[in-house]
């Protein structure tokens, strides 16, 4: 199964000090997210493994459709409300993943994406004041950067963001979630490190569901249908494959630097919207169409070209494996053998 061979390449990465992870408890927010399941499998596997004697636990706002979407290892792991950690006699690492994901949410509930990123954070960070935590990692987002000239952009790049834009309730909550990390940091001395995720995906991507452009076009080219585009492709950002993103978080989270924010991405995957269009049309051998809809067009962001420079990530011996066809090959052999076994 493709899902299992890339937790192996995860667990396998030699320069990953799983050992710090010995006999501590780890939480991972987002147990539904594409992010947070692959985060807990892979902590199942390791501590397995490794015999490490971990205690997971993964929250979620539903407890119920979390522990049918792990499967068999939810009975290995401490599945919750994000709410009930403040019972946790002891905490020693987190990793937030929980927030909001869909474009159309960002549009048509602003204030409840922008309550709910801020207002979790918040949550958390004061429990890693009460349990003196020994690593908290915050997922972010390259959109905090805002426009940008396609050129490298580096952590201390400041970003140009219109905060009256439809669709600015997401990057701007996840400035904010940044911010807050560094204040947390400064003043109480929480170990705070951020991931600023360029786009991810790979196996465990629902593709008949998840309406992200990456799956639309995998969902139609997939089962030799036209990719359809509702704008001219322009825009041009670099992607990352699920289990390089899940080996960063690990090196962030034992390596990384406290209050220090890294990039996360593959810059050989550096592309156009419509170049990864055309490179999926012609693995699937279909074609590509644009039907330009300016009602449509305004879920997606504005034009603008992103490639995140991953200088500083690599210090800590991480480097991406993953080009982005194979990417979109693991991702569509993972949904159609999750398929198969549901018939």
């Amino acid at each position: 199964m493709q899902l299992d061979s890339d937790i192996e390449e995860v667990i396998l990465d030699p320069l990953i000090p799983w050992e710090k992870l010995r006999g501590r408890k780890v939480v991972v927010t987002g147990a539904t997210g594409l992010i947070g399941s692959l985060l807990l499998r892979t902590l199942l596997v390791v501590d397995d493994r490794k015999h490490l004697n971990l205690k997971i636990i993964g929250t979620s706002r539903n407890v119920e459709l979390a522990k049918s979407k792990l499967g068999n290892i939810s009975t290995n792991i401490t599945i919750t409300r994000l709410e009930n950690l403040k019972d946790e006699p002891v905490l020693d690492f987190i990793i937030h993943t929980a927030a909001p994901t869909d474009s159309s949410t960002f549009i048509h509930n602003p204030v409840e994406v922008i309550n709910d990123i801020y207002q979790d954070l918040y949550f958390l960070l004061s429990l890693c004041q009460k349990h003196s935590i020994t690593s908290f990692v915050q997922l972010s987002t390259m959109e905090i950067y805002g426009i940008s000239d396609g050129k490298g952009v580096s952590e201390d790049c400041p970003g140009v963001l219109d905060s009256f834009s439809l669709r600015a309730s997401y990057p701007e909550a996840k400035r904010l979630a940044e911010t807050l990390c560094r204040a947390f940091f400064e003043e109480y001395g929480t170990p705070c490190k951020v991931a600023r995720l360029t786009q991810c995906f790979g196996a465990g991507v629902n593709l008949d569901k998840d309406q992200r452009v990456f799956a639309d076009f995998a969902q139609k080219a997939s089962n030799g249908l036209p990719i359809v585009m509702f704008t001219q492709g322009e825009s041009c950002r670099s992607y990352i494959y699920t289990s390089d993103a899940v080996r960063a978080i690990f090196f962030i989270l034992l390596k990384g630097k406290p209050g220090e924010v890294y990039n996360v991405a593959n810059p050989s995957t550096f592309c156009s919207i419509r170049d990864m269009a055309e490179s999926l049309s012609e693995l699937c051998n279909t074609t590509v169409q644009v039907r330009l809809d300016p009602v449509v067009a305004k879920k997606y962001c504005k034009t603008n070209k992103i490639n995140l420079d991953v200088s500083k990530l690599k210090k800590l011996g991480w480097s991406p494996k993953i080009s982005l066809i194979e990417s979109f090959q693991r991702m569509i052999r993972g949904h159609n053998e999750k398929t198969t076994k549901m018939l």
